[in-house]
């Protein structure tokens, strides 16, 4: 949120989506270990694909205790808040727009094409007499628990603009297009269905991969790769090693040497299965 002097309002994100809840605990780097699996291996009834809910910019009176103005937002994802002396509220958004606002009327003075979602609180800073905003682009951390929320506005994890833009009066430069984010499923000729094994691996999935894939793999919240479209959920030996061994840790992939060998396979019977069907449905598009 952010609070404007001018207007004397409190310019915040009003997030209606409640079914989301996660729970926080701090540590210093040095404490913090990952938990241990220490889940049920049984597929869970039901896992939210985060639809429904609303957002919006809200600014609010503190004084008289009451809403000035709402501008709604696309999803139920909204972006940082920040005010500033010229009467101006910033705010990004999912739908790759930058904006500013009459923090009195909330008006949208101005917009941005950022070319990628954008989500960041933006700063302002002023250097040599010249008055800036920066603001970083790109999507990722548990947006992807709202999984297709998104519809339209898909976030491919390797294609989306992870930029730093600054912006001043009169400045004149452009992006370039965004490169769209293009399902290609991996072909599984040898796939045969393991309704049990497919079973278990969700379960443990969904404890375990789920912050950053998605529900279904996808990765729709760019935090992650699309697994269906991995080839390495086609190989063991090379599934095993991303996933118990960590030979991807630099990359962002953690490890996890407590899950046994049939933990994995399970986990890769059910990645084959979603990638098999979105192939199926990609086909008959």
């Amino acid at each position: 949120m952010a609070y404007s002097p001018q207007s004397r309002l409190v310019c915040h994100s009003d997030d209606r989506d409640r079914r989301l809840a996660l729970r926080c605990a701090f540590a210093s780097p040095e404490e913090w270990k990952r938990p241990a699996f220490h889940g049920s291996t049984e597929a869970p009834r039901s896992i939210s694909r985060g639809r429904g809910g609303t957002a919006a910019l809200v600014a609010w009176d503190p004084v008289r205790q009451r809403q000035v103005w709402r501008r709604p937002v696309p999803t139920n994802v909204s972006g940082g808040v920040m005010a500033t002396a010229g009467n101006l509220v910033f705010q990004g958004s999912i739908d790759n727009s930058f904006n500013a606002f009459d923090a009195r009327t909330g008006k949208v003075l101005w917009s941005f094409d950022t070319k990628a979602p954008t989500i960041a609180p933006p700063i302002s800073y002023s250097a040599k007499g010249r008055q800036y905003v920066t603001v970083l682009t790109g999507s990722g951390g548990s947006l992807v628990l709202k999984g297709d929320v998104f519809g339209k506005y898909a976030i491919g994890y390797r294609e989306q603009a992870r930029r730093v833009l600054t912006f001043v009066l009169y400045g004149k430069q452009t992006l370039p297009d965004a490169s769209p984010y293009r399902f290609e499923p991996v072909p599984d000729p040898g796939y045969l269905a393991r309704p049990e094994a497919e079973a278990r691996g969700l379960g443990i999935y969904a404890q375990t991969c789920i912050m950053c894939h998605g529900r279904d793999g996808d990765g729709s919240g760019g935090n992650a790769p699309d697994l269906r479209a991995s080839p390495m959920i086609l190989d063991s030996q090379a599934f095993a090693t991303v996933v118990r061994e960590g030979v991807l840790r630099r990359q962002g992939m953690p490890r996890f040497d407590d899950l046994t060998e049939t933990m994995v396979e399970d986990i890769r019977a059910y990645l084959r299965m979603l990638a098999h069907k979105a192939a199926s449905e990609s086909r008959e598009r």
